[in-house]
C-alpha cells in the first residue's frame, strides 16, 4: 500500500474509532439492566489485588474482565462488524484497504484504538445484592453464640434470671438495647415501650433453641459492596441501620429459623463494623447452613439500604451485672407481690393485649366519626 493511501486509511480509521470509542479510544462495554457483577469476583478481587500488584480493587476487577476470553471476544467481534459494515460505504476505495488488510489490531492501534473498556462503574451501580449482616461480641462468639437464648430465652423457654450471668448479657442484642438508649432490665421488666416490645416479641418469636444472632438486612450494589468488605476489615467504623425502614431481628443461620425479623427501632441503629461476624449474600450458597430467604421467603423489599459513620460511639454498653441485679430486684418485687412470677412471655402478651385494645379502641372512635 503506497505511504499516501496507507495515511488516508489509517485517518478514515481514526475517525472510525472516534465514531464507535470513547473519548480515550477504547470500546465500551455496554451493559443491560439485569448485568451483574458476581459476588464471587467481588471477594476475588479483595483477596487478591495487591498480592498481584493492582492498585485497587477496582484495578483488577477491571483486568480480569478484560482478560476473560467470553467478556473480550463477543466486544472486539462487535467492533470489527461495525466498522466492516462502514467500509462497505468509505469513500476513494478506503474499505479496500480494511477488507485485505492482514494486520486489523495493528492498523486500528496506529490509529489509535486503546483497547477495551469494561465500563466497570457501570456494571457495579447495576449489581444488587440482597446482605444478611450478623452481629457479635467479642464475649458471645466465645459462648458459640449461646448468649442471646442463654440471655433472653426464645418461644418455648422463659430465662431463669438466678441462672442468668452478665457474661450472658454481653451480646449483640444487648448491645442493640444499649445503644437504642435502654437498659437490659427494661427487657425483663414492664416497661411499656415500643421498642423493648418489638424486642420480647423477638425474643418470644426466636425458635432457635441455642445459637441465635443479631441480623440486619442489607441491599447494596456493586460499589457499596466493595466498600462494606473493606470497612469490615478496616474494622474502624460503625454501620447504620436507618430507624425508618431497617429490617433488624434474631436469625440462626445454621439451623434455619429464628424470629420475626421485627424490632422497631427508636433512632437510627448504630453498630461498630468490629461486631461483623460474618454476612451471607442471597443467591450464594451458605456453607455453614441457610440464608434468611431460604429460611422466610421474604420480599425484596426486606433489604433495605444502610449508611456508614465515621468511628465508633463510645460507652454503649451498661455494667450488665448490675442491669442483672435490678432486674433480679423488681423480679423478686413483682413475684412478691403476686401469684405468678414475672416473665417476659407474660410481658410479651400484655404487650399485644395493649395493642390490639387501642387498635380496636381506634376502629370504635373511627366509626363513630363516620356516623357523624
Amino acid at each position: 500500500m503506497a505511504q499516501e493511501n496507507r495515511e488516508a486509511y489509517i485517518a478514515w480509521l481514526r475517525d472510525e474509532i472516534e465514531k464507535h470509542c470513547n473519548s480515550e479510544g477504547r470500546y465500551e462495554a455496554y451493559w443491560d439492566y439485569n448485568d451483574s457483577i458476581t459476588p464471587d469476583q467481588l471477594f476475588n478481587a479483595m483477596e487478591h489485588f495487591e498480592r498481584d500488584g493492582y492498585a485497587s480493587p477496582l484495578a483488577y476487577l477491571e483486568v480480569s474482565l478484560v482478560e476473560d476470553y467470553y467478556f473480550t471476544t463477543p466486544m472486539e467481534e462487535a467492533l470489527l462488524t461495525a466498522i466492516s459494515q462502514d467500509a462497505k460505504s468509505a469513500p476513494d476505495g478506503l474499505g479496500k484497504h480494511w477488507d485485505e488488510s492482514d494486520d486489523i489490531w495493528g492498523d486500528l492501534e496506529a490509529a489509535g484504538y486503546q483497547g477495551i473498556d469494561a465500563n466497570l462503574d457501570d456494571l457495579l451501580s447495576r449489581s444488587s445484592f440482597n446482605v444478611n449482616v450478623f452481629f457479635a461480641t467479642e464475649a458471645e462468639r466465645n459462648f458459640d453464640m449461646g448468649s442471646i437464648v442463654n440471655a433472653f430465652g426464645n418461644d418455648y423457654r422463659e430465662p431463669r434470671l438466678e441462672d442468668v450471668d452478665a457474661e450472658d448479657l454481653d451480646n449483640a442484642l444487648s448491645y442493640l438495647v444499649n445503644q437504642q438508649g435502654h437498659s437490659i432490665a427494661e427487657v425483663y421488666g414492664n416497661a411499656d415501650n415500643a421498642f423493648i416490645r418489638s424486642v420480647r416479641e423477638e425474643i418470644d418469636e426466636n425458635s432457635s433453641e441455642a445459637m441465635s444472632e443479631l441480623c440486619a438486612l442489607v441491599r447494596m450494589d456493586g460499589q457499596q459492596m466493595l466498600d462494606f468488605i473493606e470497612k469490615r476489615n478496616e474494622a474502624k467504623d460503625s454501620l447504620v441501620l436507618p430507624k425508618d425502614y431497617a429490617t433488624v431481628g434474631i436469625f440462626n443461620q445454621w439451623a434455619g429459623c429464628g424470629g420475626m425479623l421485627d424490632i422497631r427501632l427508636e433512632k437510627d441503629a448504630v453498630l461498630p463494623l468490629s461486631m461483623v461476624r460474618g454476612f451471607q449474600v442471597e443467591g450464594q450458597p451458605d456453607p455453614d447452613g441457610y440464608t434468611v430467604n431460604e429460611t422466610y421467603d421474604l420480599v425484596g423489599s426486606a433489604w433495605m439500604p444502610v449508611h456508614y459513620r465515621e468511628g465508633t460511639e463510645t460507652g454503649v454498653k451498661e455494667d450488665y451485672s448490675l442491669a442483672l441485679d435490678k432486674a433480679r430486684s423488681a423480679d423478686a418485687s413483682e413475684a412478691h407481690g403476686s401469684d405468678e412470677p414475672v416473665s417476659l412471655k407474660a410481658a410479651v402478651k400484655e404487650s399485644r393485649e395493649a395493642s390490639a385494645a387501642l387498635a380496636d379502641n381506634d376502629a370504635h372512635e373511627n366509626i363513630g366519626q363516620d356516623a357523624r
